[in-house]
């Protein structure tokens, strides 16, 4: 950012379990330190550091922008980018998001907060759609960080978000496409509606879609976001775009300012036009958002503006 600090950028390993090493990078503003930092915890499926998508690099921009402004982060390859064929081969039906999440996301803050350039008692951890969604429990498992950010997170559970997605790009096809993917969309329907029910293991031996078994949200359905989101009392940052295509500013943005309407720190950022990135959006339709994301942009500064503002306006707390 121009006018900014300058930044180093350091490579650190996170590992959770010791068969599952994860490259990473901690970015630091230039100085002595220490800093506040935040860790970034990514979005559904395979992830590479930066979260890259198409040619954009959110996370990186995140990291470089936030460095630019006095706040450190740390970055990571989620373990299915990493480590997605042996996980697979381990765990198969078996695999939930404790292990393809929320282990190393606390591995990472306990390096954070042992590195001499990091405050520790100033580590906030930045969730990613899904890992918006996680956010609280992660910190409810051990996180202790300093607050947290759901940037395109939802309180809602995954298989209702998926089913929504799955929905609105049925409604958006050609009759004749959409004729032929609508039982698909209703067999999806019938299977998460079975979910509850479901015993553990005929769960683990039922797919549902792509990689991904109904263990897997059967699990997340043990753990609502929802009661997390209750149980809130430290500091809390709410960021999406009203062109998320993949979310809803009602059922995602204002059910967050009502579950956390009596919280005592809690603040909230809906930015006009942007979309799941928070990068401009011309439609925030779900028809063009593949194509939206093959094009070249960047995180928009405001947004990383208002994170690293937040951030050490919390600093001399606690």
């Amino acid at each position: 950012m121009k006018g900014g600090r300058l930044m180093r950028t350091l490579p650190i390993t996170v590992a959770a379990d010791a068969d599952y090493p994860l490259p990473g990078l901690l970015t630091l503003p230039d100085g002595a330190g220490p800093f506040p930092a935040v860790l970034l915890v990514h979005g559904s499926g395979p992830q590479d550091r930066d979260e890259a998508v198409g040619p954009n690099r959110p996370f990186r921009d995140l990291a470089v922008g936030l460095a630019a402004l006095g706040v450190a982060s740390l970055r990571y390859d989620k373990r299915t980018f990493a480590h997605g064929k042996r996980l697979a081969d381990a765990l198969q039906g078996r695999l939930s998001v404790e292990e393809e999440v929320i282990r190393d996301a606390l591995c990472a803050a306990a390096l954070l907060r042992a590195e001499p350039l990091i405050r520790p008692d100033r580590v906030y951890l930045l969730g990613h759609s899904m890992g918006g969604m996680l956010a609280p429990r992660i910190d409810a498992e051990g996180g202790a960080f300093a607050g947290l950010i759901f940037w395109a997170g939802t309180p809602r559970t995954l298989d209702a978000l998926i089913l929504e997605q799955n929905e609105a790009s049925l409604a958006a096809m050609p009759p004749e496409q959409r004729a032929a993917a609508a039982p698909l969309v209703q067999a999806l329907r019938e299977q998460f509606a079975a979910l509850p029910r479901m015993a553990e293991e005929d769960a683990q031996h039922t797919h549902i879609l792509g990689n991904l078994w109904a263990w897997y949200f059967k699990e997340m359905l043990a753990h609502p976001p929802e009661e997390y989101l209750r149980r809130l009392t430290k500091p809390v940052l709410v960021l999406q775009g009203d062109r998320d295509a993949h979310l809803s500013v009602e059922r995602d943005f204002r059910r967050y300012e009502a579950l956390l309407s009596a919280h005592p720190d809690a603040a909230f950022h809906l930015y006009p036009g942007l979309n799941h990135l928070f990068m401009p959006s011309p439609t925030g339709t779900i028809a063009e958002v593949l194509h939206e994301y093959q094009q070249p942009q960047a995180v928009d500064s405001q947004v990383i503006a208002d994170i690293a503002r937040w951030i050490l306006a919390h600093e001399g707390a606690g």
